[in-house]
Order: structure tokens, then C-alpha cells, then sequence
């Protein structure tokens, strides 16, 4: 009787620790973002590079809490950029939005008995009803995104202008200008209001029907409304958001400069519009997120404060900026239009069935 030996091909195991480690870098991949890795690669060579540089100062526990007092505004302000390029659109009004709710907020503590309440309503609600109006007049009037918030940027500003007749009005209350000042555990209040604002934007988007309606509504509109969803309510009420932000960025920045300002931060539209970009944020609408937003500006933060550092002239970080917004868009552009994007996205798909 004649016996067969069979052999078998080897299999490959994987004890425990392996398929651990792997389930947890697979963890940290879906939590970081795939298309952000690019985003964490250039910080970290900035970060690298700027302390490599200047290592006395930039390490310093000092410098570090400035940039993130430094990005606070930006944060804000991008946070409302985000939902209004989500949903397919865009807005260049936001710092005249945040430079009128500045100076009403300014004004009425100066004319109407310094209350502080009153005071910052008046930056929300002025910030709101301003992003308000930008929905209205795209919505309603069906007005090109780019078209009228170009409008309203320079009838915005204009009003700040004529409220404060060209000039800065002072905040002489002490608590509002605490909101700028204090630190609560060494930590900046305009920082803790900051990474409230972005923890409230992060679970909108990622566990409420209303985030879910806002991709569907910057990916595909014409699927939006075969959904049921109310189009252009959820459009005129994205844009007051990014008001409301404005209007919260508003008293930031009066707080820390003590002021009204008219002019609102100079370039800080550019800085958002970058940091959404620089995030993952298609510009056609319907891809990018809070945490992707959020490497942008500190993206934006680090460059800005490393070159202050090396003494690196301010109108180099204007370019700078500039050239990080043109590169963003070009290299969206360049994976859009690549055919192995195509395929990867295929065999993603095939491999998730």
C-alpha cells in the first residue's frame, strides 16, 4: 500500500502582537487621515527645521503658548471657512465680518453703559446676521458665492468704517479685555475657546444628521434635493455659522488689542481659505474636515511663527501664505486628474466589499 506525502504551501501567522500593532496603526491611520499625512509630514520638517535654526528660542515654553495664541483667531475664523467650503461654496467676507462685529462690539460697550454682556451679544449677533445676509443674497438672489461675498467684503468693511469714523475705539472694560489676556492653567483663554469651537465643529460634522446633510450638499446638490434636504435653509444657515465664527473671532481680537478695529486682522480670509485647503478641502465642495482644518492653520501658525523668529520680514509670510494656498489647489488638482488616483480609489472600494 503506497502512501502519499502531501505537502502543503506554508501559511503565514501572525501572533497577537502583530495583528495588535496593526490594529492600532490602522486606528491611528483613519484617525490622523490618510490625505493629511502629507499635511503631518511638512509640520513636522517645519517643526524640525525651525528648531534646528533657532533652538534657544522656538523649544521655548514661551514661544510655543504664542503660537497658539496666535492661531486662535485663525482657528475660529477657519472652522466656519470649513462648513461653508464643505457645502460647496465660499466666503471672502470674513475678516470685514469680523472687523464689523469688532467695532459694534467696541461701540456699544463705549456708548450704551460698558456692559459686558451686551457687548459681546452684540459681536455675535452682528457677525451672524452678516453671514446671514451673505446666504440670503447667494441663495435668494442666486448671486455666485465668489461674486458676493467679494460684495459684501467691501460693503461690510465700509460700515465698520463709518461706525468708527476711520478710527480705533478703545474697550475700556477690564473684564472683556481679560478674554484676550487671562490664562486659566497657563493656557490662554482665547486658546481654550478655540479648541471648544473646533471640538463643537468636529462632532457636528461627524455625528449629527446635519454634518452628514452638509457633505451630501457640497458633494452632489442634485442628490441633496432628491434627499429632502432644504437646500438653500441649510445654505443660508451654513453661511450665518460662519458669521456666527466670525463674530466670536470678532471679540478675539478686540479683546487682545484692546480695540475696535475696522480693518479686522489683515490677510486672515487668505489665512482661513489656506488652512481649509492645506487640510484636505476640495473647493468644488463635499470633501475635507474639521481635523484636517486644524493641521492647516497650525501649518500656517508654525511657518509664521518660525520665520518671526529667524527675524524674516512679515511681507515674506504674506507670500509664503500665498504660495501655500497655490500649492494646495495644484496638488488637488493633480491628484484629481491622475489615473492611478482612480485605480487606489477602485481598489479601495473593492477590497471594503
Amino acid at each position: 500500500m503506497s502512501t502519499t506525502n502531501v505537502k502543503t504551501a506554508p501559511t503565514s501567522r501572525t501572533g497577537p502582537t502583530q495583528t495588535s500593532a496593526l490594529a492600532r496603526s490602522s486606528q491611528l491611520l483613519r484617525g490622523v487621515g490618510p490625505q493629511n499625512i502629507s499635511l503631518l509630514i511638512a509640520l513636522a520638517l517645519l517643526i524640525i527645521i525651525f528648531g534646528v535654526s533657532a533652538p534657544e528660542t522656538f523649544f521655548r515654553p514661551v514661544n510655543l503658548i504664542s503660537i497658539a495664541s496666535a492661531v486662535a483667531l485663525l482657528t475660529v475664523v477657519a472652522l466656519g471657512e470649513t462648513l461653508v467650503i464643505l457645502s460647496g461654496g465660499l466666503d471672502i467676507s470674513v475678516n470685514s465680518m469680523v472687523g464689523l462685529a469688532s467695532v459694534t462690539s467696541a461701540w456699544t460697550l463705549l456708548h450704551l453703559g460698558n456692559n459686558l454682556i451686551l457687548g459681546l451679544l452684540t459681536a455675535v449677533v452682528v457677525g451672524t446676521l452678516a453671514g446671514l445676509i451673505n446666504g440670503l443674497i447667494i441663495t435668494v438672489g442666486r448671486v455666485n458665492p465668489v461674486i458676493a461675498t467679494l460684495g459684501t467684503l467691501s460693503a461690510f468693511q465700509g460700515i465698520a468704517y463709518l461706525i468708527s469714523a476711520g478710527q480705533t475705539i478703545p474697550i475700556l472694560n477690564p473684564s472683556y479685555a481679560l478674554i484676550g489676556t487671562a490664562r486659566v492653567a497657563q493656557i490662554p483663554v482665547t486658546v481654550i475657546i478655540a479648541v471648544v469651537a473646533a471640538v463643537l465643529f468636529f462632532f457636528v460634522l461627524r455625528a449629527t444628521d446635519i454634518g452628514r446633510n452638509v457633505y451630501v450638499l457640497g458633494g452632489n446638490p442634485v442628490a441633496a434635493r432628491l434627499a429632502g434636504i432644504r437646500t438653500q435653509g441649510y445654505k443660508m444657515g451654513i453661511y450665518a455659522v460662519c458669521g456666527f465664527a466670525a463674530g466670536i473671532g470678532g471679540i478675539i481680537l478686540s479683546s487682545r488689542t484692546q480695540n475696535g478695529l475696522a480693518l479686522g486682522s489683515s490677510g486672515l480670509e487668505l489665512q482661513a481659505i489656506t488652512a481649509v485647503v492645506l487640510g484636505g478641502a476640495a473647493l468644488t465642495g463635499g470633501k475635507g474636515s474639521i481635523v484636517g482644518t486644524i493641521y492647516g492653520v497650525l501649518l500656517i501658525g508654525i511657518l509664521n511663527n518660525g520665520l518671526t523668529v529667524l527675524n524674516v520680514q512679515t511681507f515674506y509670510q504674506q507670500v509664503a501664505t500665498g504660495l501655500l494656498l497655490i500649492i494646495a489647489v495644484m496638488i488637488q488638482q493633480f491628484r484629481a486628474d491622475k489615473p492611478w488616483t482612480l485605480r487606489l480609489r477602485a481598489r479601495r472600494t473593492q477590497a471594503g466589499k
